[in-house]
């Protein structure tokens, strides 16, 4: 039996426009802000350099240190703190939407009429268990490959509860034309979509190896309500990869795998982890087969078999 692991890259390589710059194109016609704040936030490590997923997610991660050095002078001021909250609720807020209700909005728009089957890729996939990185159901889709057989290992579009994904609206009812006329009191609708619930599936954010060495970090803090504020943020601008390896390691258990074949993931970043604490160790010794399409992602995965010492290994152009 065959495991394919399936990134960014078949989703694409099926004619599907899930490219981070795809994103960045909706926002910009649809949220503008969004991409502005994306790109000048000030506790990001740097601006994010290419369009690849894997540099999205790292930017997002957030320099800790700097921003609890930065505003120690506040954590004694009660007039600090308030000017901090008011920033913190800002911060929340727009990485909240540019990983939850807008990237959800964004990516359940995929069309899906582009992508064709190939008969080679339906020949490789007639034995075989696939683990997925994307949140879209192509495989499921377009090969008819049935749900038990795929793991999306950060999410999957179709276990969003939609339903729950609006809002509670606090727009008052009337039962009468006399009595909406006769009302005074204030009429509010509140945000359509609810990212708590999108973010309960999908997890787009900075790779997070260990929880404790975040912990540490946010401890320092001396206030209870700013240290709260930290641990918001973080939750927002993270995924857990240190609670997905048992996922992984329990959806692979027991199955009798032979290859490994890699098709459109990247190897030497953020989701590494996966591979040196579950794939390699279970599995360094059978077959694997990585599909590459440049130069560089040539480059990428012969030296992350050298470095892993999988000796039986080819790379196939696509």
């Amino acid at each position: 039996m065959k495991l394919i692991i399936c990134g960014n890259g078949f989703d694409m390589h099926h004619n599907l426009k899930t490219g981070y710059s795809e994103y960045k194109k909706y926002l910009q016609c649809n949220v503008p802000l969004l991409v502005e704040k994306f790109e000048k936030f000030p506790w990001f490590p740097g601006k994010c350099k290419n369009d690849l997923w894997r540099d999205v997610e790292n930017t997002l991660a957030l320099n800790l240190q700097e921003m609890i050095e930065h505003f120690k002078a506040y954590y004694n001021d009660p007039d600090g703190v308030i000017e901090y909250e008011t920033d913190f609720e800002d911060w929340t807020r727009f990485i909240y939407s540019f990983t939850g209700d807008e990237f959800y909005k964004w990516i359940s728009t995929t069309d899906y009429n582009a992508a064709k089957a190939e008969d080679d890729l339906a020949e490789l996939f007639s034995d075989a268990v696939f683990v997925t990185f994307n949140y879209t159901d192509t495989i499921e889709r377009i090969y008819g490959v049935p749900n038990e057989k795929v793991l999306h290992l950060h999410g999957a579009l179709s276990k969003v509860a939609v339903e729950n994904c609006f809002g509670q609206s606090i727009l008052p009812s009337f039962t009468t034309i006399e009595e909406a006329e006769s009302y005074n009191g204030p009429i509010l609708e509140s945000d359509k979509w609810n990212s708590d619930i999108i973010r309960e599936e999908i997890q787009f954010g900075a790779p997070v190896v260990e929880a404790n060495s975040l912990d540490s970090i946010v401890e320092q803090i001396q206030h209870e309500d700013i240290q709260c504020l930290f641990r918001q943020l973080i939750d927002k601008t993270t995924k857990s990869i240190y609670k997905n390896l048992p996922i992984l390691k329990a959806f692979l258990h027991g199955k009798e795998i032979d290859e490994i074949v890699i098709m459109g993931h990247s190897l030497m970043g953020a989701d590494d982890l996966y591979y040196s604490e579950c794939l390699i160790p279970l599995y360094g010794t059978k077959k694997w087969t990585a599909y590459f399409h440049t130069d560089a992602d040539y480059e990428e995965k012969t030296a992350f078999f050298a470095k892993n010492a999988i000796t039986t290994h080819q790379c196939k152009k696509w």
